[in-house]
């Protein structure tokens, strides 16, 4: 049976996942989702609709790992309006999908030319480094020759600076 890499943008229902469970092989299948933060007021504030709680996702988690199949949870560092206790939120969530079975990745949010945020980055509470397009391939050319950056990620938030967002996802990759 073939393995599949599913990516969900909410929790997956039971019957999905039983019927997942069936059709492909277990060892090689995971299914992913991406809550960003482990702050639900964020997630609802930056995702909008009815996003799921913590413990609807730490719940799921057995779910899908009752079932054989990896849970992928990944997070974002350095969102906009993320504060120091969202952050904290996120850790203890990390914390807790470890031990329900999920793999989780970390990674910081990096400023994208188009993005909302780069387009409006006064509306997402955001400083940029780079405002044009030629800001940001300069940038990624630098960085694509082994060349030192000054801002690796291009921006920083009301709250933290880029070194704190680098320093934020080290600390989430260990949690």
């Amino acid at each position: 049976r073939p393995g599949i890499s599913l990516g969900a943008w909410t929790l997956p229902r039971r019957d999905l996942l039983d019927a997942l469970a069936r059709a492909v092989s277990r060892r090689r299948s995971a299914v992913t989702l991406s809550p960003d933060s482990g702050s639900p007021a964020l997630r609802r504030r930056l995702k909008g609709g009815a996003p799921y709680s913590n413990e609807q996702l730490v719940d799921w988690c057995r779910q899908v790992t009752a079932r054989g199949i990896l849970p992928t949870v990944c997070f974002t560092m350095g969102l906009p309006f993320e504060t120091a206790e969202d952050f904290e939120q996120t850790l203890a969530l990390i914390r807790r999908l470890a031990r329900a079975g999920a793999r989780v990745v970390a990674g910081a949010y990096k400023l994208e030319p188009g993005s909302a945020v780069f387009c409006h980055p006064g509306r997402f509470g955001v400083t940029p480094y780079w405002r044009r397009f030629a800001d940001y391939h300069e940038h990624t050319r630098r960085l694509a020759g082994g060349l030192a950056t000054l801002h690796p990620l291009g921006f920083r938030t009301a709250a933290f600076s880029e070194g704190q967002i680098l320093r934020m996802q080290f600390r989430a990759m260990r949690a």
